[in-house]
């Protein structure tokens, strides 16, 4: 019976004591430390049970159904932290958040049964590392196994495509060129993708998109301008950017055709290929390239046909022929009912005089095969004059002529 009342004794002593302990706990009475004012849980950072607490963290201590032990506490420069309830210091930087709640459960379990306790990080202030560049960039918490990738993620991603990124990790002194495709690319290399340490810093800059290879062309075609080469890496023919632009003018001067290209003047002649149609021709073989610049220049040479014709004004000499009197009478829409075509006259310039050469048009019209054929030059005159009236000076020189000679029709 004695032995009972022992044992009993023994007992109520033990509980008694677990009450005064979490009573002092609750009343900060343990080692001088004040007890944590009651608040409500703090948010936290992570429950990362992996994530190796560093001097200057805050931490969470939360035990469900026991509020006196709730509290923040700082990781002290000595890396410990002090826990009320334990009069020890409790060791917890380079440890885990998992293994110092171990601690702290330990420390507290001769005062506690069947304990539940947790330890979050509140505020990361050791193990950051950087990150520039990225959609959200700013300072995060260094994860345990973190690598350039994960920082990446952490900052929302890239701005742009990944070939347009390139990449730089600053860890102290030192800087390291990063290979972008290599860590967020298609396949993604682990050696490539670097473990983070802390206070690593990795700065991401970006180029602009290059432009899509180009080609001009350029003067007397259609629609002069530049041309984006196939995506599909189709060659562009010199024929097909001709095409491209619209297809050559009239006055196309097809023979004196240029091409820039990489600082070089190339000379061309492209009558063969593009109006004869023969493939063989030069630049027949010929591709354009990005940057290509083809100049079709305008025909220079050309005459005028003025007095009495339906549609006087200037015409250019092609180069496939010449151009004989007949003809160019008939480019001016031929003769009106009233010329005088006994008395036609193509004035010419030779030796910087002006020489008139007459032509009787009525027998050259009527008779071909027996009159000499005068073949029109660059800056001939026909002048066809009204019946009854011969060529006047005012003819040639009045204004209309002078405009007509840069190339302004007249009507």
């Amino acid at each position: 019976m004695r032995q009972f009342h022992t044992i009993r004794s023994l007992v109520t002593t033990r509980c008694a004591a677990r009450v005064i302990a979490a009573a002092m706990v609750a009343l900060g009475v343990v080692c001088g430390i004040p007890a944590p004012a009651q608040e409500d849980v703090p948010a936290v950072v992570t429950t990362d049970s992996d994530y190796v607490v560093g001097v200057d963290d805050v931490l969470v201590i939360t035990a469900p159904g026991h509020d006196e032990i709730n509290q923040t506490v700082l990781v002290l420069p000595d890396g410990t932290i002090r826990v009320s309830g334990i009069p020890e210091k409790i060791r917890a930087a380079g440890l885990t958040l998992d293994q110092v709640r171990a601690s702290v459960y330990k420390g507290l379990e001769r005062l506690y049964n069947n304990l539940e306790i947790s330890v979050a990080l509140k505020e990361v202030n050791s193990r950051m590392v950087t990150i520039l560049g990225t959609r959200n960039p700013g300072r995060f918490p260094l994860r345990k196994g973190m690598r350039v990738s994960g920082l990446i993620a952490a900052g929302a991603g890239l701005q742009t495509k990944t070939k347009l990124v390139s990449g730089t990790l600053i860890r102290g002194l030192k800087t390291i060129k990063l290979d972008m495709p290599k860590i967020v690319g298609m396949e993604p290399d682990l050696e490539a993708d670097l473990l983070l340490e802390p206070n690593d810093t990795v700065i991401l800059d970006y180029k602009e998109e290059a432009p899509p290879p180009m080609f001009s062309v350029l003067g007397a075609v259609q629609k002069g301008g530049t041309f984006p080469m196939p995506l599909d890496g189709t060659p562009v023919s010199l024929a097909r950017a001709v095409a491209d632009a619209g297809g050559r003018t009239p006055t196309a001067a097809l023979q004196r055709v240029k091409l820039l290209r990489k600082g070089q003047t190339i000379p061309l002649n492209l009558y063969p290929l593009l109006v004869e149609g023969k493939a063989n021709a030069e630049g027949g073989n010929m591709m354009m390239q990005d940057g290509d610049v083809l100049i079709i220049p305008e025909l220079d040479i050309k005459y005028l046909v003025l007095g009495q014709v339906n549609k006087p004004g200037t015409i250019y000499i092609p180069e496939s022929r010449s151009v004989t009197v007949q003809q160019a009478l008939a480019e001016g829409g031929g003769p009106t009912q009233y010329a005088d075509l006994r008395r036609a006259v193509v004035i010419r310039i030779v030796d910087g005089k002006k020489v008139s050469i007459k032509v009787n048009l009525d027998d050259s019209l009527k008779k071909p095969d027996k009159v000499n054929e005068i073949i029109m030059q660059d800056g001939d005159v026909l002048y066809i004059p009204p019946k009854g009236r011969g060529l006047q000076i005012s003819d040639i020189t009045n204004p209309l002529w002078v405009l007509s000679m840069f190339g302004l029709r007249l009507f």
